[in-house]
């Protein structure tokens, strides 16, 4: 949800003026922000809220927070890592421009 509510804040900031916020800004705010969500509260945070919320929908709760307990930490390095950082948010916000060979 912080995570939503940050990037939902860098879009209206870039929305209101793309000069607000260079490049580098970003992308060092983009790393800020994942390694927070990476850290072991907030990993732990995230953790308890999908236990809460998620596993009591499914027909075997207790498989479901084990299965988090367990996988949680390496999914969410991958998806943070991967959708925040490789995906480029900043390019994507239009705060900086990926180079082109053409």
């Amino acid at each position: 949800m912080k995570f939503l509510v940050l990037l939902a804040a860098i879009g209206c900031a870039s929305a209101a003026s793309s000069n607000a916020v260079t490049c580098d800004e970003c992308q060092a705010g983009a790393a800020g922000l994942v390694d927070h969500l990476l850290s072991e509260a907030s990993l732990a945070e995230q953790g308890e809220i999908l236990k809460a919320i998620v596993c009591p929908q499914l027909e075997d709760p207790d498989a479901c927070m084990a299965a988090i307990d367990m996988w949680f930490g390496d999914m969410a390095s991958c998806i943070y890592n991967h959708f925040v950082l490789e995906g480029d948010v900043c390019s994507r916000l239009g705060l900086c421009k990926k180079a082109s060979i053409f």
